[in-house]
């Protein structure tokens, strides 16, 4: 599944950073902004598969019950 976000990457003391908006924790930085695209997409995948993780934990009888998807104006 292919999914789009918003990168957003600052500039401080000739290193960049980047935050993907829609993903809470999923940051990184690079030397270069070319960097920061390449990191930003292994930071994304840690965190969905942490969220994934955390909610489907074996500890819980929680179950997946639903897969859709939303549009919300911000």
């Amino acid at each position: 599944m292919r999914r789009e976000y918003t990168l957003h990457i600052v500039e401080c003391d000739g290193w960049y950073a980047g935050f993907v908006e829609e993903i809470p924790g999923a940051h990184t930085q690079g030397k270069t902004v070319e960097e920061v695209k390449e990191n930003i997409q292994e930071a994304i995948h840690l965190v969905l598969d942490a969220n994934r993780r955390h909610m489907l934990d074996d500890e819980t009888s929680a179950k997946i019950i639903d897969t859709t998807t939303i549009s919300v104006d911000v």
